[in-house]
């Protein structure tokens, strides 16, 4: 005579009094809700890309610049300006083709967010306060007279042209492009970092200082 299996036990739902289960354990790059959707490791990878597209399309304007007889050593200033322009076009290319990875991203990803007007005026004019005295103070204890030597490569003295195009490069263009790259996405990728020290999470503050190096480093010499 076949023999019957013991009844299973019914399963136990907790009951509306129970404490919730425990959250998973937060994974070494899991995503928080304010974090952007691409992964750490693009940070490096669109840095790359960001300088070998940088140095391909600067080669190819070279080449176009010299068959229309301007000089490699010594190019004019509207060369000079479409390679600088199309460089940092490179690394804003770069960022957005990996903010892609994972998803479609949004512009408040890359920090583009609505904040008051009392707000935004009040952090302009500190940053800007504060940068004039950090600098000050900084030339002052290393005993800096150098002077920035962009705007004479550009050819500011040459022409009125000239002088219009780099201020709208220098005074437009490149800080958009360089706080799109550095501060909207490689600052967004590396504080997906998961960092403790003594129970206290640190990546924001690693990321921050890993970013500020990177953007030091980018504009040595």
């Amino acid at each position: 005579m076949p023999s019957t299996p013991p009844p299973e036990a019914p399963s136990q739902s907790p009951g509306p009094g129970a404490p919730p289960p425990p959250p998973p354990e937060l994974e070494l790059y899991e995503r928080r809700p304010d974090e952007p959707p691409w992964p750490v490791w693009s940070a490096p990878a669109a840095i790359a890309m960001g300088f070998a597209l940088g140095i391909v399309v600067s080669i190819f304007v070279g080449i176009i610049a010299q068959a229309g007889g301007s000089s490699l050593t010594n190019p004019t200033p509207a060369v000079s300006l479409i390679s600088d322009f199309l460089f940092d076009a490179a690394f804003v290319g770069a960022a957005l083709y990996f903010g892609g990875v994972r998803g479609r991203a949004r512009p408040s990803d890359f920090g583009f967010r609505p904040v008051h007007l009392a707000t935004a005026v009040g952090a302009v004019v500190s940053a800007g306060l504060g940068y004039y005295i950090v600098t000050a103070v900084y030339a002052s204890l290393v005993n800096l007279h150098g002077s920035d030597k962009l705007p004479k490569e550009l050819g500011v003295s040459t022409s009125t042209a000239a002088l219009v195009g780099a201020s709208v490069f220098v005074c437009v263009v490149a800080p958009i492009a360089e706080e799109f790259f550095f501060r909207g996405f490689i600052f967004g990728a590396l504080r997906r970092m998961r960092i403790e020290v003594f129970g206290r999470e640190i990546g924001t503050w690693v990321a921050a200082i890993l970013t500020g190096i990177l953007f030091g480093l980018a504009h040595t010499g």
